[in-house]
């Protein structure tokens, strides 16, 4: 009968049409990059998490630290480079994810060498995170765990409550080194979404600058953030934050830890730190309405 024909016909073209997607599917997924190298803290980080890490054949050493790392679990069975082309060059990638800034001899020696690289630049706010994590995303060929880390990370700031202006108190964040984090950082941008004024900004230090313990003690912040590597060993660096002054000032005001490598880069420890300084801010908030 016609219609049987009809149904066999129908059968053939749609047993047809259903091969070439799957072999769309397929095409695009030998497309992907499948030998990937990552030569920056950052890039280590966004790749483990978005990209299979069987595709990885090496990150930077420093995503095996967890003073550095949020991806130590991750990166543990991956080998580890240096930053160095002689290191990457021999492995043959076909995507190298590096910094703008952190390994540049060796990008441009990898750029002569004739394999694909992605280089992105430091991040100054969480909209520039959103950016960057679609953007090695797209290059790894994994859009859709891009946007899943991106929900994972707005869904978080969304429970962080937004005080007025006039009734944020103050923050400044106190690093090794004595170093602070003023406009235009990652740091800022988080302080800022958190419900703090920070100070850095209205002194107008700078990016990143040195701040003179003197200026703690005589304009003392509500509070004081100390961002932490979560060391095992002491360091020069690290010694002003257990100054004998930092210390009775401490007395005085708040003081919040922040581990560093929650939110020098782009991903979702930015939310686990805006969430521990929006409860700070709350707390403040609390204790001033029963003063």
């Amino acid at each position: 009968m016609m219609w049987h024909r009809d149904i066999s016909i129908l059968t053939f073209l749609l047993s047809i049409a259903s091969g070439h997607a799957q072999s769309d599917t397929l095409s695009r997924i030998d497309q992907r990059p499948q030998r990937i190298v990552s030569l920056n803290i950052c890039t280590d980080q966004l790749v483990l998490q978005i990209a299979d890490p069987k595709r990885v054949l090496s990150v930077t050493w420093l995503a095996k630290e967890p003073s550095e790392s949020d991806v130590v679990a991750l990166a543990r069975s991956i080998p580890s480079n240096h930053g160095l082309a002689a290191e990457v060059i021999p492995l043959a990638p076909d995507l190298v994810v590096a910094g703008t800034v952190t390994t540049p001899i060796a990008t441009s020696m990898i750029k002569r060498a004739g394999i694909p690289i992605l280089e992105l630049p430091p991040t100054s706010s969480i909209e520039d995170a959103r950016r960057q994590i679609r953007e090695i995303a797209g290059a790894v060929g994994e859009v859709e765990r891009g946007n899943e880390l991106i929900g994972r990370l707005d869904r978080r700031l969304a429970d962080i409550s937004v005080l007025p202006e006039r009734s944020r108190p103050t923050a400044i964040v106190f690093s090794p080194n004595g170093f602070t984090a003023g406009p235009g950082t990652l740091v800022d941008d988080v302080i800022q979404r958190s419900g703090f004024a920070n100070l850095a900004a209205g002194r107008s230090f700078g990016a990143y600058h040195h701040v003179p313990l003197e200026v703690l003690l005589s304009e003392p912040p509500d509070v004081l953030i100390i961002e932490s590597a979560e060391e095992s060993k002491p360091s020069l660096a690290s010694q002003i934050l257990g100054h004998r002054a930092l210390l009775r000032l401490s007395e005085r005001i708040r003081v919040v830890i922040i581990p560093s490598r929650l939110w020098s880069c782009p991903g979702f420890g930015l939310a686990e730190a805006a969430t521990i300084l929006d409860a700070t801010a709350n707390e403040l908030r609390r204790s001033r309405q029963h003063e």
